[in-house]
């Protein structure tokens, strides 16, 4: 949507920065569309007011080369599921289709502001607007919208009585299973890539540590993680390119090799089936190393096995002149056609 003027932004995207919850490219894409939206309700447009038509190539087709296609699509991706946009989609489409700007703030010919409600949005050709009198500062929200719909910050009621968090000045409800350490110097980390720290957003960072916990991941060695690889955010433990399951079959082969065997490894019991194919493989293996070494025993087992073979030797295209097995599985026969004729 061209023309003059200026959009609103909400304070809550750089939280939702600051905590790493996204990136720089999704504060610029989300910015774009703003700009791209239609802000003003009953002006004529075929655009619904608070709604922008684009797609991940429109916008593409709008940034630096190092920036791929597919890296906006995971941009508008992130966007839509923390709740700041609306896609309406169509499967299988190719195409720009409508993006509703959550919460965005749009006025009518006469000044009026209203806020885009997106929960009752259903449709994009009709987004729900309500005046921004009408609406409600204590609105229930889903973690989804945590970030669109909120116009004031309210305090948290904590039971416990608030302690600072070393070195930040915020007041929160730090909690003592938390390294003090490692979190010193996360922040520290923080301030130097110029960063730094709000109160908001160390209630946010202790939320994704206890998530983080609750999961199975240390939060000191997630802490280390974001320090050592100066990530503004707090992540789950990467997996190193040697997987776990890699890194438990290495064990496993280097404890069989000294004879060692972890006491809670049980192998697998085998199938029928598979010993015997197994018994049948070292059948074969023996017959094969007895007729090498000229020391294979002549029996009616042993002549009809050596008939097999070697009628499907002959049945082989282009068998490589120099393979000996057709020669010595003919010498065998013969050998037992002299020694035992019953036998063949």
């Amino acid at each position: 949507m061209s023309g003059r003027g200026y959009i609103k932004l909400r304070r809550e995207l750089l939280d939702d920065l600051e905590a790493g919850t996204i990136i720089l490219l999704d504060f610029a894409i989300f910015n774009l569309l703003n700009l791209k939206a239609n802000v003003i309700k009953g002006s004529g447009s075929s655009i619904p007011p608070g709604t922008c038509i684009t797609s991940a190539a429109a916008i593409h087709a709008t940034c630096a080369r190092q920036i791929s296609e597919r890296t906006i699509q995971r941009s508008l991706g992130r966007l839509e599921a923390i709740g700041w946009i609306k896609r309406w989609k169509v499967p299988g489409k190719r195409g720009n289709y409508p993006v509703l700007i959550c919460r965005a703030s749009v006025y009518d010919v006469s000044g009026n502001e209203y806020r885009v409600n997106p929960e009752a949005s259903k449709d994009w050709r009709n987004p729900v607007l309500e005046p921004v009198g009408d609406v409600p500062l204590n609105r229930n929200r889903t973690v989804q919208s945590l970030s669109t719909d909120r116009e004031v910050r309210e305090e948290k009621d904590n039971k416990k009585k608030p302690t600072p968090a070393p070195e930040t000045g915020a007041r929160v409800e730090f909690p003592d299973w938390i390294p003090l350490g490692a979190w010193n110097a996360f922040v520290e980390m923080r301030e130097k890539i110029r960063k730094p720290m709000t109160p908001y957003a160390v209630n946010l960072a202790i939320k994704t540590l206890e998530d983080l916990r609750a999961a199975g991941n240390e939060p000191k060695l997630v802490l280390e993680q974001s320090i050592l690889n100066n990530y503004p955010g707090l992540f789950e433990l990467r997996v190193p390119i040697v997987t776990r399951t890699e890194q438990e079959r290495v064990q496993r082969n280097t404890d069989a090799s000294v004879g060692r065997y972890h006491p809670e490894y049980k192998p697998r019991k085998q199938t029928p089936e598979e010993e015997a194919e197994i018994e049948r493989t070292r059948i074969e293996v023996e017959q094969w190393s007895g007729l090498d070494e000229g020391t294979l025993a002549v029996c009616a087992e042993t002549v009809k096995w050596a008939k097999e073979k070697l009628e499907r030797l002959r049945n082989v295209p282009n068998l490589p002149l120099r393979d000996r097995r057709p020669a010595q599985l003919s010498s065998f026969l013969k050998k037992a056609r002299e020694a035992h004729p019953e036998a063949v």
